[in-house]
């Protein structure tokens, strides 16, 4: 099965990036550069894997989030925080978030971050931050 994913990012060579990193894992990928972007792309694809930075234009991934919440929140256990922030202030503003990644990310990380939420979502156990 291909993984579908979706890389909300802001700034021009992490999107990028990361982008090419989920390709080279075999991963079919769209990007979206705000959350407003974001917000329509998740109402109409079903994604594998977010990636999600939380400092965003026109509206914050904690607000990406918080839509998503009150709209389709089993999409939330597919979101994987990407940011500069640290774990503190990511629980501040959204407290449920279950697997943050921290910038700048380290590729071996990440995909061991995405392989160990499939593993876990295969056999049934909740992930925690990473």
């Amino acid at each position: 099965m291909r993984t579908r994913a979706l890389v909300v990012e802001d700034d021009n060579v992490t999107r990028e990036l990361l982008r090419q990193l989920l390709e080279s894992e075999g991963c079919e990928v769209d990007v979206a550069p705000d959350g407003e972007k974001a917000i329509g792309l998740l109402a109409n694809v079903a994604y594998d894997v977010v990636l999600l930075d939380i400092v965003l234009p026109r509206i914050s991934g904690a607000e990406v989030m918080e839509h998503l919440l009150c709209t389709n929140p089993r999409i939330l256990e597919k979101i994987i925080v990407v940011t500069g922030l640290g774990l503190a202030e990511v629980r501040k503003l959204f407290p449920t978030v279950t697997t943050v990644v921290s910038k700048p990310v380290m590729p071996n990380r990440l995909i061991s971050v995405i392989r160990a939420r499939d593993d876990a979502r295969a056999s049934g156990r909740r992930t925690s931050v990473a």
